[in-house]
């Protein structure tokens, strides 16, 4: 893993007054739910989510050196929201007293990112969902072979380059295996914007049971709904176009939805618009192609490698994770 650092130029505390900073940032880790929680979370009347929803600007912001093996959709991102005037006009629509956010997964591996973030006299909270690092690893190599940005035919080769890549200066989306060391990171972001700032979810917890989501209202200081229905993820396939677009029709922030919700009563509305979600998004996930199985040796190989990293994060986080993240074969 590459070292941490946390204290910013002297540049960037100069310039970062002129930035706008949203009240809290979903920052990873890619494939744990994050897309599924800053859909909820965008339903909410007091919360206000970005759109795109990983613009990536603390991430790219004074690091033009990123780049990735393809020119997909997400080099939109780097191109557009380097610029802070750019980025602030993402939240520029939200209401007063409406709680802004963004959800860039690779802001929590990102040195740059915390670099940013810690120049800022007022600064986030952020969010981090975990998932078995290495069921995460498999599916973030499949996700970035389906998007275009993945030209390597498997995942043993493309973890095999690894340090490869980070020599040649390549996104930190090829990071497969070293994204998936959490303990390190965690520190970092804490000692970046305060521990007291920082949640740390447990996917394979929260998929289950949606309830326990409930706290992430309070963190961001804002009234749970009556029920928590978390949307459909994508996370071990690829939607369809079509199931992609049904999918942003009923999650993403739009106005005229919100016209129309202005009809219900406000003490019901949160929860006439999840029961309308949750049977849409069961036709969008009728559509999803699978991902091919990772195979129980491949899971436990890949799982003795961050055996102590695992052991370190269940410290930080006063919970014994090998309770959600274990092989299913013995070594």
């Amino acid at each position: 893993m590459t070292t941490l650092e946390t204290t910013p130029p002297v540049a960037l505390i100069e310039a970062a007054s002129d930035v706008f900073v949203p009240d809290f940032l979903i920052i990873g880790v890619q494939k744990a739910g994050t897309t599924a929680l800053a859909d909820m979370l965008g339903q909410h009347d007091r919360i206000f989510a970005s759109n795109p929803k990983e613009p990536e600007f603390w991430h790219v912001w004074r690091n033009p050196g990123t780049r990735r093996l393809t020119h997909t959709v997400s080099d939109y991102a780097t191109e557009t929201y380097s610029d802070p005037e750019n980025y602030s006009r993402l939240f520029a629509k939200a209401e007063p007293g409406q709680r802004t956010f963004e959800a860039s997964v690779h802001y929590f591996a990102s040195d740059q990112a915390r670099t940013n973030i810690a120049s800022l006299a007022k600064k986030p909270k952020v969010i981090v969902c975990l998932r078995d690092p290495a069921k995460r690893a498999y599916s973030g190599y499949w996700f970035a072979r389906k998007v275009g940005d993945e030209a390597l035919q498997s995942f043993e080769e493309a973890l095999a380059s690894e340090g490869a890549r980070r020599a040649e200066g390549l996104s930190i989306i090829y990071g497969y295996r070293d994204n998936g060391f959490y303990a390190d990171r965690i520190r970092a972001w804490r000692d970046t914007v305060g521990a007291e700032n920082v949640m740390v979810l447990v996917f394979e917890e929260f998929i289950r049971n949606p309830e326990v989501l409930r706290a992430v209202y309070d963190f961001i200081g804002v009234p749970a709904p009556e029920e928590i229905i978390l949307p459909m993820s994508n996370l071990s396939g690829t939607l369809s176009k079509e199931g992609m677009f049904l999918r942003r029709l009923v999650n993403r922030h739009n106005y005229g939805k919100k016209g129309l919700m202005s009809f219900v009563p406000h003490a019901i509305r949160l929860g006439v618009l999840q029961k309308i979600k949750k049977g849409m998004l069961k036709v969008a996930e009728s559509t999803v192609t699978r991902n091919p199985p990772m195979t129980d040796e491949q899971h436990r190989k890949l799982l003795q490698e961050y055996a102590e990293d695992i052991a370190a994060t269940s410290a930080l986080v006063g919970r014994d994770l090998t309770q959600f993240w274990r092989a299913k074969t013995p070594a």
